[in-house]
């Protein structure tokens, strides 16, 4: 392994001039034809970009040479291993983590914390095999035996990890014939510890090798790094130093950075705002500037490491403004159907929950996979079976029985055909059910791979027990589509816009650099320590890898098969190093932005990164307060509010319609929950739709007019207080023998036996569906059912002890037609079911010459806390259903009709007569326009943003409550003062 060049450098450009053009220039002329690969190692992505950049501006060809990162790289050397090698995903590692946690078992905090979530120790585990160790040196015992067991696992299954393979590319390195003709290393640092095993096999095994390493301060891990390749390659050749500072415009201000001093240059820009939106337009505009400026420069355009909305927003504006760059980050790519159809079977399988099996098998509709008749069957099972057991747990609502007792139910039919995973069972129990409903959803698209990593597993795992859960995470993340997409002006390598991390920034060459999203949590954004591998530890293994090198005294190497592991304060000693060396190498401009706002919250304020304060005292002389930083924001929102409004035209419709239904001197109308034309026969609403009429007129808008009521959620239901009160009206219900629905009113006793056999059938019913799944009763579903069960004894009891009736009718339907009110309402469209209707004497509806019964009671039970129907109360609109139930009883039969709202533990009598509402002109002149024009209104929600909310579409937009109360006054001028909201 001769290493023909070994330099270190602290600016790209000097490294270009000194070793890589000559290295290029040279390598070209044989490298197509060498019997050996010629190849190029970087870092990251970014700065093979960098140079092949360079190389195109230079005109020097790259035919036969191979770059690489160190993943390519690791795949170039793997022949070097005598046998095949199967590299362990994260994901198999997840796995095999969870199962021999659950194999240790027990109480024991370290197992269930690992069976739990097994990212942290599998970071840690991987962190000690980069640096040489084993999981033995994991310093809790029970995490060290959990090490060791999956590291057995791994060996049945045929498995390795990548850092293990890394130290047995090294091993093999020195000793095989070279796989590479010649190698160059650039850009490598000492934040590439992982990668040092790999790194060092590729240097032992090239036929020719040249090292180019950036330049780093005198910590004992860059030091280390430093000495361990010396003592590899040799002795540095050539310390290519930063430019004169003279040269370069912000080397004062990177100085003063890193030495927390005060300044007065203001060369640098610092931008806030409050809305990420408004940042990424205003970097756009910086990024502009600058090409503008320098067509020729390199534009950087640091964005936080971690997942960030800053890095989404400005590739959002780039691709608007049609800007060539290469996104470095990219974005998750939009989901096909089928990958769209997995996720929800994922979350199905996972939540087991009648919500999650709605959502996919609509899902399933959608693609074709599921008729609309089932899927409407299955809709109005799950509601009726949710309303009644009051859980979505698919166990209890499966073996529940509806309708024909012998028949499976939908949600059964549907559990067949898609079957849940077992709770726990062997992997081979597990595929067999996963693997027929993976090749039915057609996901993932290279289903063979899947299937055939799974049979790798099998053979490693072969009858232990796994949990269901387990085997789903590691389904659900191998089938995942890797990797991340970018928009088509995103995708030009050699554009001079890059979109990067500060890690691939680093060690580049660049004109102007804009930093953005410079918030607390993101820069530099430092991870948690481990709770498995805490960074004493690391510096306790880490000095027992340190030795003594060969050049000397303050030569520093490290033990052989031994790496170091930078802890959290290496890292941000190695982002604070990276970022002050970038503020020194801008030769152009430089620009640091954040915005204040949470996107997830933007009431909250969010806190700013130290840095940008840091920048901002070094550049100006001032530590801006958080005060200050407000007005900036505040002023730069306001500049790009008037830019905007100078630039662009609004949407004229929207503007119009907008303006429309925030003008309170002017009616509702068509723009604001109102028909354009009046309805041809007025509006036909059921009695219960009318009774929120002047309470909700939007859910009655939506639901009753236009047909789009949201569908039923069981995540979003309460479905305790509606299970009593469905419970309460069926359990009242009495049969008759009769046509016409009429019996005697029976005593109390018997009434109350009717209760109690049909609610014991109900309890029987429940109980005997969470028997079948193998769960008891809840107490929680036993006193809700015992409540109900009163309610409807305790209404029982009221109406046979008020003396109004000697027959009675329950569930009796107002049949859909039009009803001759009063002389207000001539015909009004009405439909509905009344809970209980008394007579003295049994009226015949059908005959106008049958006599008339004297008088009738028409009841509606409450199981809430609503209120005794009253004058002032129907004036408003309140009880208006039963109001109109005696309207309409009246038209029917003929005779006075009083009406009563039942209350638990309310006496049961008389509450108001027809003669008392005819008399409420108002409101009948208001119900008879609404009829007839189809203009209802919209008012403001009720009550505090805690209770109750219609649903409403996303895209509306919102007028002010007073234009509200304005403008409902304007529409329904006759209700009484004392009557409008």
């Amino acid at each position: 392994m001769p290493v023909t060049r070994h330099v270190l450098y602290a600016d790209f450009d000097d490294a270009w001039e000194a070793l890589l053009r000559p290295w290029f220039e040279q390598r070209v002329k044989t490298a197509w034809e060498a019997p050996l690969p010629t190849v190029v190692s970087c870092p990251n992505g970014g700065l093979v970009s960098l140079l092949k950049q360079r190389l195109l501006e230079e005109n020097i060809p790259a035919l036969g040479i191979h770059f690489t990162t160190p993943g390519s790289l690791r795949r170039l050397l793997t022949p070097l291993l005598e046998a095949p090698v199967r590299l362990a995903l994260r994901e198999d590692l997840h796995l095999l983590a969870r199962i021999v946690a659950r194999e240790a078992g027990g109480e024991e905090p370290v197992a269930q914390s690992v069976a739990a979530d097994p990212s942290a120790f599998v970071r840690a585990l991987d962190t000690l095999e980069a640096g040489g160790w084993g999981p033995e040196q994991l310093p809790l015992s029970e995490a060290a035996a959990l090490g060791r067991s999956l590291r057995s696992l791994l060996e049945q299954c045929g498995l390795q990890t990548v850092r293990r393979v890394d130290w047995r590319l090294d091993e093999a390195a020195a000793k095989a014939s070279p796989r590479l003709g010649a190698w160059l290393a650039v850009g490598f640092s000492s934040a590439d510890w992982p990668e040092f095993a790999l790194l060092r096999a590729a240097c032992q095994n090239a036929a020719e090798a040249s090292l180019c390493f950036r330049v780093e301060g005198e910590a004992p891990v860059a030091a280390a790094w430093a000495g361990a390749w010396e003592a590899l390659a040799g002795p540095v050749e050539e310390y290519l130093a930063a430019p004169d500072p003279a040269e370069l415009p912000m080397d004062s201000l990177a100085e003063r950075f890193a030495t927390h001093t005060e300044g007065g240059s203001a060369r640098a820009r610092f931008i806030v705002t409050r809305h990420q939106a408004t940042e990424a337009e205003i970097v756009l505009r910086e990024v502009q500037a600058a090409l503008k400026e320098n067509p020729g420069g390199r534009v950087g355009v640091v964005v936080p490491a971690r997942p960030a909305g800053i890095g989404r927003e400005v590739a959002r504006v780039f691709a608007d403004a049609d800007l060539p760059h290469q996104d470095r980050l990219g974005h998750r790519p939009a989901k096909a159907p089928p990958h769209r159809l997995f996720t929800t079977w994922v979350a199905y399988q996972s939540a087991r929950s009648l919500a999650s099996l709605l959502a996919f098998a609509k899902n399933l509709h959608e693609v074709n996979q599921w008729p609309v008749a089932r899927l409407r069957d299955l809709e109005r099972t799950g509601e009726h079976l949710f309303s009644e057991l009051m859980c979505q747990d698919l166990g209890p609502l499966a073996a529940c029985r509806t309708g024909d007792a012998n028949s499976p139910s939908a949600i059964a039919e549907f559990l067949a055909t898609w079957p849940l995973l077992p709770q726990v069972a062997s992997l081979e129990e597990l595929a067999s059910v996963a693997e027929p409903q993976l090749e039915a959803l057609e996901w993932p698209e290279d289903r063979p791979a899947l299937f055939e990593r799974l049979a790798g597993l099998k053979t490693g795992l072969a009858e232990l027990p796994i949990q269901g859960s387990s085997f789903l995470s590691w389904l659900a993340a191998v089938a995942d589509i890797p990797g991340r997409t970018r928009e088509r002006t995103a995708r030009e390598p050699f554009a001079p816009v890059q979109l990067l991390t500060l890690s691939e920034a680093a060690g580049q060459s660049w004109d102007t650099l804009i930093f953005t999203g410079m918030t607390h949590e993101d820069w530099p954004g430092q991870s948690p320590e481990s709770p498995f591998l805490p960074d004493g530890d690391i510096a306790r293994l880490n000095a027992r890898a340190f030795r003594g090198g060969e050049q000397g005294i303050g030569h520093q190497s490290v033990a052989k098969g031994c790496a170091l592991m930078p802890n959290r304060g290496e890292l941000a000693r190695q982002a604070a190093e990276d970022f002050t060396g970038l503020l020194g190498s801008v030769r152009q401009g430089l620009t640091a932005s954040v915005s204040l706002g949470d996107p997830a919250t933007p009431a909250l304020l969010r806190p700013v990164s130290e840095w940008f304060l840091r920048l901002c005292s070094a550049d100006r002389g001032v530590w801006p307060e958080p005060r200050v930083l407000l007005h900036w924001a505040e002023s730069t929102e306001q500049a790009m509010r008037n830019n905007l409004m100078s630039k662009r035209k609004p949407y004229s419709e929207v503007a119009d319609a907008q303006a429309v239904r925030c003008d309170r001197s002017r009616p509702f109308d068509a723009f604001s929950y109102g028909l354009e034309s009046p309805p041809q026969n007025g509006l036909n609403l059921s009695a219960s739709a009318w009774s929120r009429v002047f309470e909700r007129p939007v859910q009655v808008w939506y639901t009753h007019i236009l047909r789009a009521e949201p569908p039923f959620d069981p995540a979003h239901e309460n479905p305790s207080r509606q299970a009593r009160g469905t419970w309460a009206h069926a359990w009242l219900s009495l049969e008759s023998a009769k046509d016409d629905g009429w019996l005697t009113l029976p005593a109390v006793e018997d009434w109350w036996q009717s209760v109690r056999a049909k609610a014991g059938v109900t309890r029987e019913r429940v109980e005997a569906a969470f028997a079948a799944a193998g769960r008891t009763l809840p107490e929680w579903w036993q006193a809700d059912w015992a409540k109900a069960r009163a309610l409807a004894l305790g209404f029982a009891e009221a109406v046979t002890e008020s003396g109004l009736g000697h027959y009675v009718t329950t569930e009796s339907a107002i049949d859909a037609g039009t009803y001759h009110l009063n002389t207000w309402v001539p015909a009004l469209s009405l439909r509905g079911r009344m809970d209980l209707v008394l007579a003295d004497r049994v009226p015949d509806f059908k005959d106008e010459t049958a006599p008339i019964p004297g008088s009738l009671v028409v009841i509606d039970f409450k199981t809430g806390q609503d209120k005794p129907l009253t004058d002032s109360r129907l004036k408003k609109g309140e009880g208006l259903q039963i109001a109109l139930y005696a309207l309409a009883l009246r038209n029917l039969a003929g005779c006075e009709t009083q009406a009563v709202l039942l209350t638990p533990g309310a006496v049961c009598s008389p509450q108001m007569s027809t003669e008392t509402m005819d008399a409420l002109e108002p409101l009948w002149r208001t119900v008879a326009e609404v009829a007839s024009t189809g203009i209802l209104g919209d008012l403001p929600e009720p009550g505090s943003g805690f209770g109750f909310s219609a649903p409403r579409p996303l895209a509306e937009l919102g007028v002010p409550d007073e234009v509200l109360r304005a403008r409902w006054a304007l529409t329904h001028p006759s209700l009484d003062e004392e009557a409008a909201p």
